[in-house]
């Protein structure tokens, strides 16, 4: 699933936008092949820095390509069995201005941001 996001110019407020442009953050949770497709297409990303974030054992690291970044890290889940897990969260930042958010679970954390209940 693709929600793309966008800090709005006048109020400095996150809102949720239809179609990706540039300085637009990118939230993928669980991605389709397709919805990977088009944040590539639109990003000029390699797909692999979004496909290997599918994969519930990355480890946390920084990569670098020449087209952007790459930052894996744990975050803390509750699991079925109310303990605590960690799951991979991979930020994605291009050199064409997007930040892409990637991971298989909904992170919780996150909602903060869209809710713009972090400052700045």
């Amino acid at each position: 699933m693709i929600k793309i996001y966008k800090t709005t110019t006048y109020e400095k407020k996150l809102k949720r936008i239809k179609r990706m442009s540039v300085d637009s953050w990118i939230d993928l949770v669980s991605p389709t092949r397709e919805d990977i497709n088009k944040v590539v297409e639109k990003t000029n990303i390699e797909s692999d820095l979004i496909t290997k974030m599918l994969d519930a054992d990355e480890l946390p690291r920084i990569e670098v390509d020449p087209n952007a970044t790459l930052i894996v890290i744990d975050t803390p889940l509750i699991s079925e069995e109310r303990e605590y897990i960690t799951h991979p969260l991979g930020i994605i930042i291009t050199k064409s201005n997007y930040i892409i958010t990637v991971s298989t679970k909904k992170i919780d954390k996150l909602d903060d941001f869209k809710k713009n209940i972090v400052n700045d």
